[in-house]
């Protein structure tokens, strides 16, 4: 990957509907190069796919917590991919410390993230969650 590919991902990770043309004038490259840069680097796999950004004043309506979880040894492969089919889990991050892994939930209610943290207790091979729900984002760069 050269720095024509890596100035095209930093551009697209920021907005990735930015139309051709604009990445073309930002990158002082021709439409067909940017075109056939991003049609490459999504053959490679580099780019796996877009998504999109919520507004955040719509997700702050929303309650977003942090699951820590401990799990037995040699049991984390299995407990991340039954976390995996939980519909409200964002995301599953491996961490050091006291916990293995942390899972990120976003809820509705109170006893809707309730219910998803009995659920993560009851996945066999689970010891152990600690929650802390977050109040306020000061800053998110998306």
């Amino acid at each position: 990957m050269d720095s024509l590919d890596k100035n095209l991902l930093d551009i697209l990770s920021l907005d990735a509907r930015k139309p051709i043309s604009v990445l073309a004038g930002a990158l002082s490259v021709s439409r067909a190069t940017v075109t056939d840069r991003i049609s490459k680097l999504e053959q490679r796999g580099i780019i796996e796919g877009y998504t999109l950004r919520i507004k955040r004043e719509y997700n702050t309506k929303k309650i977003l917590a942090h699951v820590m979880i401990s799990v037995v040894p040699n049991s984390e492969t299995q407990i991340v991919e039954k976390l995996k089919k939980l519909d409200n889990i964002q995301s599953i991050h491996t961490v050091s410390g006291l916990y293995d892994l942390v899972a990120v939930l976003r809820r509705d209610a109170t006893e809707e993230l309730n219910h998803d943290i009995d659920t993560i207790r009851e996945i066999s091979g689970v010891e152990q969650t600690v929650t802390t729900i977050i109040l306020s984002t000061k800053y998110d760069k998306g």
